[in-house]
């Protein structure tokens, strides 16, 4: 009995086997019947598209060809780019009834253009059906327009609308025919990320971009030759800046006043004086050096400027005038030339971190023991040319 019982155990399991072989034989044979799709297997569309109203780009299967479920990638990402630039196209599909899964297949190439406009009205219109943005998402707008459009204020009207809506633009004018930045063109477009002027200007009037505290990125072509006072004043998302040579005049009063985020800063080897507050309060300015077609460093030029640690004054700098660097308090060394012939009252006044200062010539017209901190004025006056020093939080300076 035990005999016949272990006969049949050995029968059922060989049984068993055998269904397993012949059912994973199955399996083999159906996957092997199963086809895989191909990118030939879809129509593309939507691969042309206008910045601000950018939508998936359409994949469908052609007639007879797999339906399983797509995934778009746009240069690696399923997430729809909404920016002016060109994105790879892969696409992802899910097996199906007779169709293995596909990954990777190439769907091209998405193009995402700039809008461009011809007249404000049509701006306006389109902007009023775009939705609320971030200054990370911004819309790119190309404006061909002329100096009446900017002068009537005509545009700056259309982006405060956008400013109070949410709305930001990266504004590209490098078709328009206009030969200047007016007076106020944008004064406080909060919604403003970037702004690309025409080679066509040759000035930037007074406060032209003054409160525009999302310009994050501009640059001045080498048209330029002048910049009036207040034309950046408190553009706080500002990073850096550039003044080309061509400007020839100062920089004006105020120009990047309260630019609280501005860290670094290249000025052109033409300009002749650095204005009154015109890096005031730059608080991220860490360090700058001033061409030597420079003759004067203007009051408040740099004051409250916390963050500065090196400044460099070319030997062409005959002026520095009253609290042009008070309140720097992370100098620590400063070399006055022997061009100098005039330092102003607190020009360095409560500079805290100011341990070295060397004079190479004579100050014609030195203001009082207010112009340093403590007694470096006297110092000088008695010892005369030479550097002069004092140890961290020391009232009493020595020369060498």
């Amino acid at each position: 009995m035990k005999r016949a019982l272990k006969l049949i155990a050995i029968i059922a399991i060989i049984a068993l086997i055998g269904f397993s072989i012949t059912c994973g034989a199955g399996d083999d044979k159906q996957q092997q019947q199963n086809q895989t799709p191909t990118a030939d297997d879809y129509i593309i569309g939507r691969l042309n598209q206008t910045v601000g109203s950018v939508t998936a780009v359409s994949i469908t299967p052609k007639s007879g060809k797999s339906t399983g479920a797509i995934t778009i990638k746009y240069a690696g990402s399923t997430t729809i780019p909404q920016t002016v630039g060109s994105y790879e196209i892969t696409f992802d599909v899910a097996p199906t009834t007779g169709w293995n899964s596909a990954n990777g297949l190439s769907a091209g190439t998405l193009i995402i253009n700039n809008i461009t406009f011809t007249n404000i009205d049509d701006f306006k219109t389109w902007l009023a059906d775009q939705p609320t943005n971030t200054p990370n998402t911004y819309y790119t707008v190309a404006m061909n327009l002329n100096d009446n459009d900017i002068d009537n204020y005509l545009l700056r009207a259309a982006l405060l609308t956008a400013s109070y809506s949410h709305k930001f633009i990266n504004l590209d004018l490098s078709s328009c025919t206009i030969n200047s930045i007016p007076t106020n063109a944008f004064y406080n477009c909060s919604c403003l990320t970037s702004v690309t002027i025409p080679r066509s200007v040759t000035s930037i009037k007074e406060k032209a971009f003054y409160c525009c505290t999302s310009l994050a990125s501009i640059i001045i072509p080498d048209s330029v030759t002048s910049i009036g006072s207040n034309a950046f004043t408190n553009c706080t998302s500002l990073t850096s800046i550039t003044i080309p040579d061509s400007v020839t005049s100062s920089i004006g009063e105020a120009t990047f006043l309260d630019c609280t985020n501005l860290t670094s800063v290249t000025i052109g080897n033409r300009v002749t004086s650095i204005g009154l507050y015109a890096f005031m309060r730059c608080t991220s300015l860490t360090n700058i050096n001033i061409p030597n077609s420079i003759t004067s460093i203007e009051s408040d030029a740099f004051s409250d400027c916390t963050s500065l640690t090196s400044i460099t004054i070319p030997n062409s700098v005959t002026t520095i005038a009253s609290t042009a660097f008070m309140n720097c308090t992370s100098i620590s060394s400063i070399t006055i030339p022997n061009s100098v012939n005039y330092i102003g009252a607190a020009a360095f006044k409560n500079c805290t971190s100011l341990s070295s200062v060397t004079f190479e010539g004579t100050i014609t017209y030195f203001y009082d023991n207010e112009t340093f901190d403590v007694d470096l004025h006297n110092k000088y006056i008695a010892g005369g040319i030479g550097t002069y020093t004092r140890p961290t939080n020391s009232s009493v300076w020595t020369k060498q």
